[in-house]
C-alpha cells in the first residue's frame, strides 16, 4: 500500500513542480522556486529586509531524496543524523548555486514552511510562527499527510507528537557566512 501511495505522491509532485516552476538545486536535497513576496515587510535577524514586491527563494525539501535516504537508514534516529549531515553539504551547494545563477542576483531571502523545525536554528534558519490560523492549519495538515506517507514510521510518527508547521527563513548573507 505504501509503495502505491508513494508512486501517486511522486506523480503529483512532478505535476506540481511543472505548474509552479519548482526546480532542483544541485545535490538533490533542495528544490527551489523564485517567488514575489506579498506579505508585510519582514526584517531578518541580520538586518536583511524583505519588502512586498521583492523576490525570494521558496525552498522545498526534495522528498525523493529523503525517500531514498530513508531506505539506506536502519532507524529513524539514523535517518535524522544522516539528514543533518546531508543538509550541511546541501547548504554549501545551495550557496554556490545561488552565486552562479543570475536568476538569484536580487534574491536575498530563502523561505519555506515546515513541520521539521526543531533544531533548525542551528543550521542558520530563523523560525517564525505562521500568523494566519488558516495557513498554519493548511500547511500543518498537508505536511502531516506527507510525513505519514514518506517517513519510515508513517502515521505512528505524526501521532506521537504535536507538530505544527512554522515559517523558516535564511538570508543570503547568513548562507554566505555559515557555508
Amino acid at each position: 500500500m505504501k509503495k502505491v501511495l508513494l508512486k501517486i505522491w511522486f506523480i503529483w509532485e512532478w505535476i506540481f513542480e511543472k505548474l509552479t516552476s519548482i526546480h532542483p538545486v544541485p545535490g538533490g536535497f533542495f528544490r527551489i522556486a523564485i517567488r514575489t513576496y506579498r506579505g508585510a515587510k519582514l526584517i531578518c535577524m541580520d538586518g536583511t529586509a524583505l519588502n512586498p514586491g521583492d523576490r525570494y527563494g521558496e525552498l522545498h525539501l526534495n522528498n525523493r531524496f529523503f525517500t531514498e535516504l530513508s531506505k539506506q537508514c536502519s532507524s529513524p534516529a539514523f535517518l535524522g543524523i544522516s539528514s543533518l549531515r546531508e543538509s550541511k553539504k546541501a547548504f554549501a551547494l545551495l550557496k554556490e548555486y545561488v552565486k552562479s545563477e543570475p536568476l538569484f542576483k536580487d534574491v536575498n531571502v530563502f523561505m519555506g514552511y515546515t513541520l521539521l523545525n526543531r533544531g533548525i536554528k542551528r543550521l542558520g534558519f530563523e523560525v517564525r510562527d505562521i500568523k494566519s490560523g488558516f495557513v498554519k492549519n493548511l500547511f500543518s495538515n498537508y505536511e502531516k499527510m506527507l510525513l505519514a506517507i514518506l517517513h519510515p514510521e508513517g502515521f505512528k510518527r505524526i501521532m506521537s507528537k504535536k507538530m505544527v508547521s512554522k515559517q523558516v527563513l535564511i538570508t543570503k548573507n547568513t548562507l554566505e557566512k555559515l557555508y
